[in-house]
């Protein structure tokens, strides 16, 4: 036999045996079961204490015979098989199978203890991760942190380049402290596939929206499988990290996988989900904090996935499935856009009626547990929640189940940023400034400022630029996005006190922290006068700017 347990005995029972007899013997074992087998040691069924308990609900006694009490169909597997095809069998339900000889006779058992113990020959310190983008590289540092091997693997070599010379490509607090630290140690970056070498590899690639049907563009998922599927070894594991429609990873990465390695997933390697589920501007800190969810293929690859993320967060979640672990990461992000998308409908009806959402949200919440409504915002963008409610719904259409829900809150949403350019320039108009002769200053091009990042992907920020591309003279500051990158934006990138000065208009569009420091009545002195100060984000206080002198004040959910 394949090194299945052969102690069989000490769980055998025969159909005569008295329910005591059953009982006495289970306590006696930790397996939790019971075979029932014939005289000549023939498997005729199992038996467990919820089948014993049922019977005396069902008026049986204890004096009775077990017989009524066995499952005659039980799942067994033949002495030929693997180790991996027996952990294959293994589920929440199925925690211990018999395993019979080809003439149905019990010669052995495999148990989930035994399944458990399978992952550990997979050597978790050698890990490739597959795409160093945000999701990729924070979690390539945070392995190394701990002690792991990590090769961090992308085309982009003007990329790898950088980051093996320690240098970061975006921000995110700490995240350059850990590169000085790691890089040249236990962490390595590559463009050349023929450097991956690793037992465990995790795909962190970005699934885009293509931008005329709005579905899921999934090249680079299925490019990133072929490259794993080429270097998978035999009792390697692969982790999905990035977001992807519900199905995806059985019926598109795993065909692939298998067709290029030679493989078969759940037999020959360990095949699981766990999707990313920090924040830009924490991510580090939350890898350790966040209860990661897992899901897999089969029991042992959500063990082993399990095992893994252990060593970053004390708490992981299992979800059993390929696809449950899938629909918990759309779940996740199409839940807060919604939430947002309700607060900016709001903030448009309190427009109409003379009332301030951001107060009336405060109130709302204040004390009543129930509620935690969001503020309004000039809109929702970033590289998450700009297309994951399109992925979802793209899985919704293919169930043909109505996804109206979802992308009526992401239309919202995206039509906040024309809301704030059309107040801005009915604002000027009442200055008596044509945008076309104005000078604007936008503050907060970052997609989001709390908690910080220099991430401008599908940022709002953008939106509002582009209807603003008009303006006579158009600047931008921002804290934390570079000069040099706002300047490829098209806009000239200015200082805080140059963004107020001379300006005829001066719109935030972020809540980066740094703005409760100005010195804002002093900026405002500054502005070209008659001018406007739009506020998106009521980080000051209305009723002061509706009463400074020469200046028009404009929010989001105000008049």
């Amino acid at each position: 036999m394949n090194e299945f347990r052969t102690d069989v005995e000490r769980l055998f029972i025969r159909e005569t045996d008295s329910i005591l007899d059953a009982l006495r013997r289970l306590e006696a074992t930790r397996e939790r079961l019971l075979i029932c087998v014939a005289d000549n040691r023939e498997l005729v069924g199992v038996v467990a204490d919820g089948d014993i308990r049922r019977r005396f609900l069902a008026g049986d006694s204890l004096s009775d015979p077990i017989a009524s009490a066995v499952q005659r169909n039980p799942v067994f597997i033949s002495d030929q098989a693997s180790l991996t095809d027996a952990a294959a069998l293994i589920t929440v339900r199925v925690h211990l199978i018999p395993v019979v000889d080809a003439h149905h006779r019990v010669v052995g058992f495999f148990s989930y203890q035994q399944s458990e113990a399978l992952t550990e020959r997979v050597h978790l310190n050698r890990t490739a991760i597959i795409g160093m983008g945000y999701v990729g590289l924070t979690l390539a540092v945070s392995f190394a942190s701990i002690g792991l091997r990590v090769v961090g693997y992308d085309l982009d070599r003007n990329l790898i380049d950088k980051l093996n010379t320690r240098r970061a490509p975006f921000f995110e607090i700490g995240l350059s402290d850990m590169l000085e630290k790691f890089v040249g140690q236990n962490l390595t970056f590559v463009a050349d596939p023929e450097d991956l070498d690793a037992d465990i590899f995790i795909v962190a690639v970005g699934t885009p929206v293509s931008k005329a049907s709005m579905q899921p563009d999934l090249t680079s998922i299925k490019s990133a499988a072929e490259t794993v599927g080429r270097h998978l070894n035999k009792n390697g594991a692969v982790i999905m990290r990035s977001t992807m429609p519900v199905g995806c990873s059985r019926n598109v990465v795993l065909p692939v996988l298998e067709k290029t390695s030679g493989l078969v997933g759940g037999r020959d390697f360990y095949f699981a989900v766990a999707p990313e589920r920090t924040v830009e501007g924490r991510a580090l800190p939350e890898l350790r904090s966040n209860p990661q969810i897992v899901g897999g293929i089969d029991r042992p690859s959500i063990s082993l996935a399990s095992r893994l993320f252990n060593m970053l967060t004390k708490s992981v979640v299992n979800v059993d499935s390929l696809e449950a672990a899938e629909l918990s990461k759309l779940m996740d992000n199409c839940f807060r856009d919604h939430i947002f998308a309700f607060a900016n409908q709001l903030a448009m009806l309190t427009e109409e009626l003379g009332l301030d959402m951001n107060r009336l949200v405060e109130a709302a919440n204040f004390g009543y547990s129930r509620n935690r409504i969001p503020r309004p915002s000039p809109g929702v963008g970033g590289p998450c929640l700009s297309k994951d409610p399109y992925i979802l719904a793209s899985v919704f259409n293919e169930h043909g189940l109505d996804p109206s829900l979802m992308l009526n809150a992401r239309k919202l949403n995206e039509d906040g940023p024309h809301r704030v350019a059309d107040k801005l320039e009915a604002l000027l108009a009442r200055a008596g400034k044509p945008l076309a002769d104005a000078k604007v200053s936008l503050v907060g091009i970052a997609f989001k400022g709390e908690p910080e990042t220099s991430d401008t992907r599908d940022s709002t920020s953008l939106a509002v630029l582009e209807r603003l591309r008009a303006a006579g003279e158009l600047c931008a500051y921002d804290p934390v996005v570079e000069p040099s990158e706002l300047a490829a934006l098209g806009v000239r990138p200015v200082e805080l006190a140059e963004a107020f000065k001379g300006s005829d208009a001066v719109v935030v569009l972020n809540n980066h922290r740094s703005y409760q420091n100005w010195n804002l009545s002093q900026l405002l002195h500054t502005m070209s006068r008659p001018a406007v100060f739009l506020d998106t984000w009521q980080i000051f206080d209305p009723l002061a700017l509706k009463t400074t002198s020469g200046i028009l004040y404009g929010g989001v959910g105000t008049d």
